[in-house]
C-alpha cells in the first residue's frame, strides 16, 4: 500500500508473516507519471520515465517482496500509474516491455482500499460475458463536461485532474 501523508510518500509491504514500512522519494514522480500518459508515446522519454519510476517505488520495496502475485493500493497520483509497466532496466524500445517489465514477474491486481482485501465477492448475478468501460478522462470529454457546468461552484476539480489510461 502506498501512502501520502502531506509531502512524504510511504509504502507498505506485508504478507501473513511480516510487515515493513518503506520510505520512498516522491519528488518529481508527478510530471514523469503524467510524461507515460502522454498519447505521443516518444520512446526514449516513456522509457526513461517508467526506469526512473521503477527506482524510486518499486526498487526500495524489493527486498520486503516475496511473492509473485501481488496486490497494489496507490494512493494520490499513483491511482494514474499502471505498475505493471515498470521497468527494473532503461528499455529501448516498446516491444521490449513484454519481457522486460513488472508484468513479466508478477501478476498484479489493484484495490483502492486496505479494508476491501480479503473480503468475499459477492455475486452480482451477472453472466461471464459481462464487459464494463470507464471513462477515459480524454480532453474532449472534459470541455464536453465544462461546457454543461453552469455555476463554477459546481464544477468537479478532480475530475479535471485525472489522466487518461492507455
Amino acid at each position: 500500500r502506498y501512502l501520502f501523508i502531506d509531502r512524504d510518500l510511504f509504502a507498505v509491504v506485508l504478507d501473513r508473516q511480516k510487515k515493513n514500512l518503506v520510505a520512498l522519494d516522491p519528488s518529481g514522480i508527478e510530471p514523469q507519471i503524467r510524461s507515460i500518459s502522454d498519447f505521443s508515446m516518444n520512446v526514449a522519454v516513456t522509457t526513461d520515465a517508467l526506469f526512473q519510476l521503477y527506482n524510486k517505488l518499486w526498487a526500495p520495496l524489493a527486498p520486503y517482496i516475496t511473492q509473485k502475485k501481488l496486490v497494489i493500493i496507490p494512493d494520490g497520483i499513483l491511482y494514474n500509474l499502471n505498475f505493471e509497466i515498470l521497468t527494473p532496466k532503461k528499455l529501448n524500445s516498446f516491444e521490449q516491455l513484454a519481457t522486460g517489465s513488472l508484468l513479466a514477474n508478477y501478476t498484479l491486481s489493484y484495490h483502492y482500499a486496505l479494508t476491501l482485501v480479503g473480503q468475499r465477492n459477492h455475486p452480482s448475478g451477472m453472466g461471464n460475458n459481462f464487459v464494463a468501460f470507464a471513462p477515459g478522462f480524454l480532453d474532449e470529454e472534459k470541455k464536453r463536461y465544462l461546457s454543461t457546468v453552469k455555476d463554477s461552484f459546481d464544477l468537479d476539480q478532480n475530475y479535471m485532474t485525472l489522466l487518461p489510461q492507455p
